[in-house]
């Protein structure tokens, strides 16, 4: 968590189409969400790792089954998160899905948009990245899609410099080699 301060959201949808307070943020069915933390923020600190089903309500009580990864990369974004990691049981973003060597172990957020444009970034893969990105437009410095069945695979992709699946980052390339930083 970047700062400690509360965060005042509830996990809801409404049927407006405008978004009159700045937490709101539209989901691309034209519905709105916010979401709350603080049962979350409250369960961690007393050293519970809570868990999440991604079902939210409306205004008039309707239960909404929402798309896991978008959930998660809001909730990462609300709840302020340095990074946002989805263990799936995919290797991450590939140039070929049939071919395991061409895994994308590094993507910047400019390049993105390209590989979703040019048909790479397709089928299910495409809510996880999107989901990456939400995270990354609420704050998050780094996304990463990691295969969860790999042992240890948490470990290897944020120890190793290599990784072992794709870390999408904020910045660009340039950015960051302005300021004298690769990651």
């Amino acid at each position: 968590n970047k700062d400690s301060e509360e965060n005042n959201f509830e996990l809801t949808y409404t049927n407006s189409t405008t978004a009159q307070d700045e937490n709101i943020i539209p989901y691309d069915n034209s519905r709105y969400k916010k979401i709350n933390t603080e049962i979350l923020e409250t369960l961690s600190k007393a050293g519970y790792i809570p868990v999440v089903s991604p079902v939210a309500v409306d205004e008039d009580g309707n239960s909404y089954n929402i798309n896991a990864d978008y959930a998660a990369g809001e909730l990462a974004g609300a709840l302020n998160a340095d990074k946002f990691i989805l263990l799936t049981n995919v290797r991450g973003v590939m140039r070929d899905i049939n071919d395991p060597s061409s895994l994308y172990s590094k993507l910047y957020y400019n390049e993105v948009h390209k590989l979703m444009n040019g048909g790479i970034i397709v089928g299910g893969m495409l809510p996880k990245v999107e989901a990456c990105m939400v995270a990354i437009n609420a704050g998050v410095s780094r996304s990463h899609i990691l295969d969860g069945r790999i042992k240890h695979s948490l470990l290897l992709e944020i120890f190793t410099d290599e990784g072992i699946g794709t870390m999408i980052v904020s910045k660009t390339k340039e950015e960051r080699l302005k300021k004298g930083s690769e990651n």
